[in-house]
């Protein structure tokens, strides 16, 4: 750590890294939800394949895109994102 100014300069050094192993993983949990079947995919509901796939663009797009309000939207979407989910597949408040 030493040669960066902090950790928001290492994170912005290694992002590429980090957005594309994200990425990656959505595209893997898409490929494990398909592999189980076209009866279970139908029944992880239409919104899941959009938003694992806005998932992948939004993280290759922080890549790109240097504007720190837009790796701060990244996040925030990420965390609602799943916060949305968790709440929908467990009916967490019902």
């Amino acid at each position: 750590m030493e040669e960066y100014e902090g950790y928001q300069d290492y994170f912005h050094e290694r992002k590429g890294w980090i957005y594309g192993l994200l990425s990656l993983i959505f595209l893997v949990d898409i490929a494990d939800t398909m592999m189980k079947g076209y009866e279970y995919f139908g029944t992880v509901g239409v919104l899941y394949p959009v938003r694992q796939i806005g998932m992948v663009i939004l993280m290759l797009a922080a890549i790109r895109i240097k504007n720190e309000r837009y790796q701060w939207f990244v996040l925030l979407a990420a965390i609602l994102t799943h916060t949305w989910l968790i709440y929908v597949d467990f009916e967490v408040l019902s």
